[in-house]
């Protein structure tokens, strides 16, 4: 029996007759209708679980409808040429298209060229040059540099000395991926040299604009020429985008990105470079009260003739390089500002890049002093009123630096406000609750939470003035209200306002209440008062992803565990979805809040990649809002904990976990977890490591992992079962790398979750951060967990195959995208509420647990607001962990620099390592 290909080479001989005049379309009809039969017939035995096996299938489909289209415009007697053109622009629109789906398409493109051969059509060239195009896109380099050779071959054999112009553009750019930088610059350069000669059509323009700003990004990168030639290309390119209506807004965001790399490449020197600066004008004003005199004097001779010779050429020699100081900072605040303005200038043209969000914050705090740029911004925002809602997800860290409008720095809090009231207008739903938390800074000394005894707390009034300033401005800002819609629209934010504090109340009402040994209740009388019907309700559910707004709560809470009693609660939302809370006191949420937004970011990045996209990669997140220093409320995600699964069943209130139903019977029986800790805990990880290790050791070799059968248990098929393992490989992968970039510690048993629905791994309590788990008592050395239980559930291959190819395409993209990362963890660190070093009060909590031991969760008072640390202290510490952090990108492991491949090889051994697992607190369960 014929399979596909044999049919779809007979139809293709039989689409060459027809060209010949030789053939009939009813030859090339039957041919593909029997590789239509075929391809169908492969649909009907895949299984429906197994949907993806069905795309190739579709593919050939599609090729069969391609190869009868052609023939069908061959059986017309004319316009042949045009109907080709027609097709061929409709498969370009295809390639367009495609997602990330290349290689799966790469047959059929490949039929298109062998097609439009066979009729012999002049869009064979266009054709070949549109796959470079998409090839590189989608970076198939070879494919497209095999594409362009077909390209030159073509044109050779019918005479043509050189490619048309648009298509040098296209062999440059693989050239330069194919790591051939010297040959790609100097056909785009002879590209350049060749557009600018005379006067050019508006298609020659257009052509130009894109070579200048492909030209002038490969100078960047390549630093061949100076700034100034390389930003006079961007410049040029960019007006002539404007000139020709092109597409600007990947040209302003390079542009922005260039200019905000010259005002950081001397970031590290900058205070360096201050100091000198002030020494040498100290010097020169020293060096001029020395010279007056002998200015004034007359007849000077022998050693005083000389000493004011020589005085006169330091005093030269002096004031020149303090000129060249000041220029060199004069040219910086104009990179600056120019990154600035060319960030907004992305914005405002609806620009999707996070990373000008992030640096037109980072470099408007770091300069908040300067009143350029404080003016710049506001003049901005008058600007480009619709620009602000791209900020809110940094509203937090906006709202931190409110203060006194009449201190040191007025300008830079009038800018603030500014922004902030325009933030309410466009935002309130991201803003009112930050505003609320700063609000509400007093109310933590009403708690009543076990935990907070001996915290202490500096509150800064003026903060909680300026914030209860801007709520109450909100009610009439930018309203005109002698108009009905002004007054209608009064009223409908004062109803906002009003739900919103009556929320945040009841919220923290709930939160400082102390439930004693109670394991459930009713909830207290201000969250009782909420009853709010669909069309009165204007306050979103604070956890909800979907925007639903808040109808009301149920009647009672639970307690779901933890060492501050949490309450765990249901809220009502106006369309009848009902969203599972944690209300928290006495924990501080806001490090954890930072956190979430990270792996937020990173979320994002992985989602717009294409082989991420291919793995379903993502960074599972739950929501925290912090309602004041020492309240919050968080979402509830419905999974287990790792150590419900495979702890004690002593724990599990009678329901036997999955290690004690395997352990029963077996050779291992003994081996409880109470007997484990109580065989390594004997020995002190400082005085009796190696006691401590072989004790460690003797439980690994004398128990056996059990969490493969989790999956097994769970699945009703064998389809199901593969999917739940893979899903969670994919999970415990993405989600490490995120951890091992922020340090993300204390990764117990009961910190770490599995969401049951879709088997994906999850953090929760991610107080302790950027490596802070390190300089514990009992020190975490593993980068993140990846014990023998965790590696069981990914099959028979363990660490290899799946696991590792997707920590190396995680780790891959966070790297590529190091500068975006950067510059939000350059806003986060300098946050003026946090402290990201392990104070005095975190370590004591970290005790605590150790003395409780791991029957009880986590509960970290993570960042303390109004720390002893000086602020000079706070700066050195973000900068020591914004080195951390950028280390960790680079790929630096001690002294070496390795690439991804290595750095994941590298961090599973770690990971895996007995000495280092060994050594951690026993609460961990690192045997688990």
């Amino acid at each position: 029996e014929k399979g596909f290909n044999a049919h779809l080479l007979n139809a293709l001989r039989a689409l060459e007759k027809m060209v010949q005049q030789k053939g009939e379309l009813d030859e090339v009809k039957i041919s593909v209708e029997g590789a239509r039969l075929v391809a169908l017939k492969e649909i009907a035995e895949h299984e429906l679980q197994s949907i993806k096996k069905s795309h190739p299938v579709l593919v050939r489909l599609q090729s069969c409808q391609d190869v009868t289209d052609v023939a069908t415009v061959l059986s017309k007697q004319s316009g042949r040429q045009d109907r080709i053109s027609d097709l061929v622009e409709q498969w370009a629109k295809r390639y367009k298209a495609m997602q990330n789906r290349f290689l799966l398409q790469e047959p059929s493109i490949a039929l298109h060229g062998v097609l439009l051969g066979i009729v012999k059509s002049s869009c064979v060239q266009k054709h070949l040059c549109l796959t470079a195009k998409y090839a590189l896109k989608h970076g198939s380099i070879p494919y497209a540099r095999c594409a362009m050779l077909k390209l030159q071959h073509r044109l050779s054999e019918a005479g043509r000395i050189r490619l048309p112009d648009e298509w040098w553009l296209t062999e440059a750019k693989v050239l330069w991926e194919d790591r051939r930088k010297d040959q790609a610059m100097r056909i785009l350069c002879d590209l350049e040299e060749f557009l600018n000669e005379g006067d050019k059509s508006e298609k020659d323009r257009k052509l130009l604009a894109k070579v200048l700003k492909v030209n002038a990004e490969w100078l960047s990168v390549s630093r061949t020429e100076r700034w100034a030639e390389i930003k006079q290309k961007m410049e040029w390119g960019l007006n002539l985008r404007k000139d020709t209506q092109m597409s600007c807004t990947n040209a302003f965001f390079k542009l922005a990105a260039f200019l905000d790399g010259m005002y950081c490449q001397d970031e590290e020197d900058r205070d360096a470079v201050k100091r000198k600066e002030v020494f040498i004008t100290s010097r020169i004003q020293e060096m001029e009260l020395a010279y007056k005199p002998l200015e004034r004097a007359k007849n000077l001779t022998g050693d005083a003739k000389n000493d004011k010779k020589n005085l006169h050429y330091q005093l030269l020699r002096h004031r020149e390089e303090l000129k060249s100081l000041q220029e060199h900072e004069e040219h910086r605040q104009a990179f600056m500002l120019g990154a600035m303005d060319n960030y907004f200038a992305h914005l405002q043209i609806r620009g999707t890049q996070k990373r000008a969000v992030f640096r037109i914050l980072q470099i408007w705090f770091e300069n908040s002093t300067v009143d350029k740029v404080n003016k710049r911004l506001c003049e901005r925002l008058d600007q480009m009123k619709s620009l602000t809602h791209n900020f809110a997800i940094l509203v937090p860290q906006i709202v931190s630096r409110l203060d006194s409008d009449s201190k040191s720095n007025p300008e830079f809090q009038r800018a603030l406000r500014c922004f902030l009231s325009r933030l309410l207008e466009a935002r309130p739903d991201d803003t009112l609750l930050p505003l609320f938390a700063a609000k509400n800074e007093t109310r933590c000394r009403q708690s009543s939470t076990e935990g907070v005894a001996g915290v202490s707390y500096k509150v800064n009034q003026d903060r909680i003035d300026a914030a209860t300033q801007l709520l109450g401005s909100m009610v009439t800002q930018g309203l005109d209200l002698t108009t009905p819609d002004g007054r209608a629209e009064r009223e409908r934010r004062e109803v906002v306002l009003r739900q919103t504090e009556a929320l945040v109340d009841a919220y923290i009402e709930l939160a400082d209440f102390d439930i004693g040994v109670a394991t459930s209740g009713p909830v207290k009388a201000k969250m009782q008062r909420i009853k709010w019907r669909e069309e009165v309700s204007l306050v979103p559910v604070p956890t909800s992803q979907m925007g639903s707004k808040v109808a009301g709560f149920d009647n009672e809470w639970r307690f779901p565990g933890g060492i501050t009693k949490p309450k765990l609660i249901t809220c009502n939302g106006t369309d009848g979805t009902k969203h599972k809370q944690i209300v928290k006191g006495g924990d501080d949420q806001r490090c954890d809040a930072v956190t979430s937004q990270l792996f937020q970011v990173m979320g994002m990045l992985l989602r717009q990649d294409a082989a991420c996209c291919r793995r379903q990669l993502n960074v599972r997140i739950y929501k925290v809002i912090p309602l004041h220093p020492l309240a919050g409320v968080l979402e509830f995600v419905d999974a287990i904990s790792l150590r419900s699964i495979l702890g004690d069943s002593g724990k599990q209130k009678g329901r036997k976990t999955l290690r004690d139903r395997f352990r029963e019977g077996s050779t291992w029986e003994k081996y409880t977890n109470s007997a484990i800790i109580q065989m390594i805990s004997q020995w002190d990880h400082k005085n009796n490591m190696k006691k401590r290790l072989e004790a460690f050791r003797d439980v690994m070799k004398n128990t056996e992992p059990v969490f493969h059968h989790y999956f097994l248990e769970q699945s009703w098929s064998a389809p199901a079962w593969f999917q739940r393992r893979l899903a969670y490989t994919r999970s415990v992968a993405s989600i490490s790398m995120a951890g091992f970039i922020v340090g993300l510690g204390d990764r117990h048993t009961s910190n770490t979750l599995l969401i049951e629905a879709s088997s994906e791994l999850l953090n929760i309590d991610l107080g302790i951060v950027f490596d802070q788990g390190r300089l514990l008592a009992t020190p975490e050395l593993v980068p993140f967990r990846l014990t023998r239980e965790v590696v069981d559930g990914f099959g028979v291959a363990g660490t290899e195959g799946v696991f590792t190819r997707c920590c190396e395409e995680t780790l891959r993209v966070l790297r590529d995208n190091k500068e975006d990362l950067l510059a939000i963890v350059d806003v986060l660190l300098h946050d003026p509420l946090m402290s990201w070093k392990m104070s005095t009060a975190k370590k004591a909590a970290e005790n605590r647990r150790d003395r409780v031991g791991q029957g009880v969760e986590s509960e970290m008072n993570s960042s303390i607001m109004g720390s002893v640390l000086e602020e000079e202290e706070k700066t050195a510490d973000a900068k020591m962990v914004r080195k951390q952090v950028k280390d960790k990108l680079e790929g630096r492991h001690k002294s070496e620099h390795l690439g991804v491949e290595g750095q994941v090889k590298q961090l599973i051994l770690d990971a895996r390592s007995e000495e280092h697992l060994a050594a951690i607190y026993h609460g961990w369960s690192p045997w688990l």
